[in-house]
């Protein structure tokens, strides 16, 4: 299965932002390049998922070390950014900004907009990079969507993060 619009588009902003914490956490580990700072960000962008009060949500994003918002960054990051040439900045700033246009503008296309630059950026193209089962699960719809069960939420995090 392919990662096409006509999928992304049945994504409720919820589900985009934690399909870009994956999409973020299958490059940087695909490069062997994750660090803690980087899963810290992948982590915090997938718990949008189980996240009712998303200012909240949004306000944890931003004190992280590597948060996507032009702060300045851990030197290793800068280091990795440099030998994967500014591809990593590039892909930490989409990921956040599929957040923050939800959020903070009213045109949600532009969520839509963020996560094609992330897989076009990354090469993630292909869906059976990730169990198939975690797309079943990333909620479909309109606007933020539903958040997911705590169950479904360890269920992607187990098959997608933890078990590589």
């Amino acid at each position: 299965m392919l990662l096409n619009d006509d999928y992304l588009k049945t994504l409720t902003k919820r589900s985009m932002q934690a399909l870009g914490g994956l999409i973020v956490h299958h490059y940087f580990e695909k490069h062997s390049k994750l660090t803690n700072e980087i899963q810290a960000l992948v982590l915090h962008q997938v718990s949008v998922l189980i996240k009712d009060n998303l200012l909240e949500w949004e306000n944890i994003g931003a004190t992280l070390p590597i948060n996507g918002r032009g702060d300045p960054t851990p030197e290793d990051f800068k280091d990795i950014d440099k030998q994967l040439n500014n591809i990593p900045s590039k892909i930490v700033d989409a990921s956040t900004e599929i957040g923050l246009c939800a959020l903070y503008t009213s045109d949600h296309s532009e969520s839509l907009s963020f996560l094609d630059l992330l897989i076009n950026w990354t090469g993630f193209l292909e869906a059976n990079t990730v169990d198939k089962e975690v797309f079943n699960k990333l909620p479909r719809g309109k606007g933020w969507g539903p958040t997911v069960s705590e169950l479904e939420y360890k269920y992607i995090i187990k098959n997608t993060i933890q078990n590589h």
